[in-house]
């Protein structure tokens, strides 16, 4: 068994295990460094805005909650829109080991972290539950929300080999062994979802955890599409950021990621139930409109959703994610 413990060799595992991103061809809001992102926001915590830009000293460290946020003006394109060119992966690497190792390390968890400066609405798709017909349709301005962080973690042994690969999808993620995965050299490819940037490693149409609802013989859910666009070689471009539990290892930390904060603001003007009320009088099937009992059902469980603005999870910074330690569950 090898253990690496020096950090060129850590270098070379964290670029040979990065993931190959393919983001949806008709994205809009594209990744960005945060970097990129610090020089045109404002930092809004208890007294009056600061910046932009923000910079070391302006982010209170450790400071948690949905009212301490890096924000910027509602709507501008120029920064929600992204700039990939300069994007990295931010990658956390994690020693692992077990009782069974007798203090050695078992392997790696290589967290590669992306950031997105917004997070487009989410999509819902319609049908009957019975057919294979089916209308997709935006749930704006459900899901907006500035800053966005996304990840993947690659899980290896000892010696820094592809064991298995964890993907986050919104609040919660799923785990794929090696066989589940399809591969560029040894670099894993990994899709971003349209919008919300969930990840799979797949091309499809995958269902949001817990929100898909059959009533009166009609089916709702949310759903996350992924296809082959924009590549992002994140073998190529990735900084490392933090390295944690590896003997001999010491790594100095970007004073940002000390911000347990909110990298971003959701809309303040959400006018929730009025715009889901309007997209549903839009929707029809089979050339009928939505029955208006199942209509305000789907409604009622939509605003549900939105109002919970304390459990927003894309805007965490990613050391105020439970994530930031690894997946608890693994398998």
């Amino acid at each position: 068994m090898t253990i690496t413990t020096n950090l060129g060799e850590i270098k070379e595992m964290v670029e040979s295990n990065a993931p190959i991103v393919y983001l949806y061809p008709k994205e809009e809001y594209l990744p960005s460094s945060f970097s990129w992102y610090l020089d045109r926001v404002y930092y809004q915590g208890a007294g009056q805005p600061v910046g932009p830009p923000v910079q070391k000293g302006d982010l209170p460290p450790n400071l948690s909650g949905i009212n301490s946020y890096i924000g910027y003006k509602w709507g501008s394109k120029s920064i929600s829109h992204g700039s990939p060119e300069g994007a990295p992966a931010y990658v956390h690497v994690l020693g692992f080991k077990d009782d069974s190792s007798g203090g050695q390390l078992n392997g790696y968890h290589l967290q590669y972290w992306f950031f997105y400066p917004f997070n487009g609405p989410a999509k819902a798709r319609i049908s009957p539950a019975t057919s294979d017909l089916h209308i997709d349709f935006s749930v704006a301005p459900g899901g907006d929300h500035q800053g966005d962080w996304e990840h993947v973690t690659v899980f290896t042994d000892a010696e820094g080999k592809f064991q298995k690969l964890y993907c986050a999808q919104h609040s919660s993620g799923t785990f794929y062994q090696k066989d589940e995965v399809s591969f560029e050299g040894t670099n894993p490819v990994v899709y971003s979802a349209w919008n919300g940037h969930p990840s799979y490693p797949s091309v499809g149409v995958f269902t949001t955890p817990k929100s898909q609802h059959i009533i009166d013989n009609i089916e709702f859910r949310l759903i996350n599409q992924t296809a082959k666009g924009l590549r992002w070689d994140c073998s190529k471009q990735h900084e490392i950021i933090a390295v944690s539990g590896v003997p001999g290892v010491e790594y100095e930390e970007p004073w940002w990621l000390q911000f347990y904060g909110y990298a971003g603001a959701v809309n303040p003007n959400q006018a929730i139930e009025e715009v889901v009320a309007a997209e549903l009088e839009k929707i029809k099937i089979e050339g009928k409109p939505v029955p208006e009992d199942v209509a305000k059902i789907i409604a009622d469980l939509w605003v549900c959703i939105l109002s919970s603005i304390e459990n927003f999870n894309g805007p965490q910074m990613p050391k105020a994610k439970s994530d930031w330690m690894s997946p608890s569950d693994n398998p």
